[in-house]
């Protein structure tokens, strides 16, 4: 799969595993033009748009 075709099939979400550092890791995906919403599982769940 090329990076062209990963973007035409981008999902809807991304789960981050790295629930302690979200506040450092929530900005790399949109600074790589992630569009969607973001899901942190830990320590509460929530869904950041």
């Amino acid at each position: 799969m090329t990076r062209r075709d990963h973007r035409s099939h981008e999902p809807d979400y991304l789960l981050l595993f790295s629930s302690h550092l979200p506040d450092d890791s929530m900005p790399k995906p949109r600074a790589a033009g992630f569009n969607g919403g973001l899901i942190v599982p830990l320590p509460e769940s929530r869904i950041v748009t």
